[in-house]
């Protein structure tokens, strides 16, 4: 037996987990992973995954949803609705249908799994991150240099070309952006963030194990998997960002983000304000990683001013505790002449939908 955290016990384990916290937003997977979690054949195939840390049960539903969307697994369809499909768990038990369509096809569900990892890179965050770039900005006085890690296909990096209604006591009160923008987003913003004007960049890069092409076919598609069945708001807005993506270039390096993190910030030019920037990333890697990222960020901020801006969940973001993972948080990291100060900005829901400015643990 496996002693990495990748045992077929340990996995469905991860599945049990899982279902609580997805159900609400998909009872399709909340209902395929309680099921899942009972279920050792289906469960061991995230065995597969290069690091436990990448074995999570998100990882094979975007491997199967990938069949789906292909249209190589005809049979599960109808429970899909970013597929067309229009069953719901009200019509019947979708996890014989499931278990029988993933077991025929496990070669290529195990192969997805070795090869892929999960990379939403919701465009939804976008507004938050607006608000943490544009209070940077503020304080530096000058335009920034942004460095996305972990950034797929870089699609938040784009945000200056998307719609940003600000959404207050239920009515739009705001609205940044080009008027005539394909990808509108809309927020729930309590408090004050400082949504004055769009943030200015001298300089734009991504930093990505696996970046993603936005022109290519095969690449976007896999995008479009690891989005939720039922989610279907969310794969028009991505399959729109795709094409802003494909109009606006950004460089996207591929590396590590410990190990390749200093390299690409040394291209950010010396006059502009250095920021580094990840969005639900680190949950994926293990705590040794995660660590030796914190030092390789402080590491940069001991040379010349930075700014770091997560969004993670919390015992992740600098100044949450752990016992907080199943809320987001929104963090700001300074350094300035060496100094190193952490902050919470605000509360954020994972996918960008609400904004609690100023709201920290407590």
């Amino acid at each position: 037996m496996r002693s990495d955290g990748r045992s077929p016990r340990e996995l469905a384990e991860k599945f049990g987990r899982f279902a609580p916290a997805c159900e609400q937003r998909s009872p399709l997977y909340g209902h395929l992973a309680r099921a899942a979690a009972h279920d050792l054949d289906v469960a061991g195939l995230l065995a597969a995954a290069p690091t436990s840390g990448l074995a999570h049960p998100t990882l094979l539903f975007a491997a199967v949803h990938d069949l789906v969307l292909r249209g190589e697994a005809p049979e599960l369809a109808a429970w899909y609705p970013t597929a067309g499909g229009t069953r719901s768990l009200t019509d019947g038990d979708p996890w014989p249908v499931f278990r029988a369509a993933v077991l025929q096809r496990r070669a290529a569900v195990e192969e997805c799994i070795r090869t892929r990892r999960t990379q939403t890179n919701e465009v939804g965050r976008s507004t938050a991150l607006l608000a943490a770039l544009r209070l940077v900005e503020r304080d530096a006085g000058r335009p920034l240099a942004w460095l996305d890690v972990g950034t797929s296909a870089g699609l938040t990096m784009r945000l200056r070309h998307f719609r940003h209604d600000l959404v207050g006591d239920g009515v739009v009160s705001a609205s940044l952006g080009p008027a005539d923008a394909t990808v509108r987003l809309r927020c729930d913003v309590e408090g004050q963030p400082p949504f004055d004007a769009l943030p200015e960049f001298a300089w734009r890069a991504g930093l990505d194990a696996a970046p993603v092409e936005a022109a290519d076919a095969d690449a976007a598609g896999w995008l479009q998997a690891c989005v939720w069945p039922e989610q279907t708001d969310r794969l028009d807005r991505l399959r729109a960002a795709l094409q802003v993506a494909a109009r606006d270039p950004v460089p996207i390096h591929a590396g590590d983000a410990v190990g390749d993190l200093a390299g690409v910030a040394a291209q950010a030019p010396s006059d502009a304000h250095l920021v580094i920037s990840h969005t639900w990333v680190l949950a994926y890697l293990e705590r040794d990683a995660r660590e030796a990222f914190d030092d390789a960020v402080a590491s940069i901020g001991a040379d010349r001013d930075l700014d770091r801006i997560g969004m993670e969940s919390g015992g992740i973001v600098p100044g949450t505790r752990p016992d907080e993972v199943a809320r987001s948080w929104l963090g700001r990291t300074t350094w300035r002449d060496g100094d190193r100060h952490d902050a919470v900005v605000a509360e954020v829901d994972d996918h960008g939908r609400w904004l609690r400015w100023g709201v920290g643990p407590r």
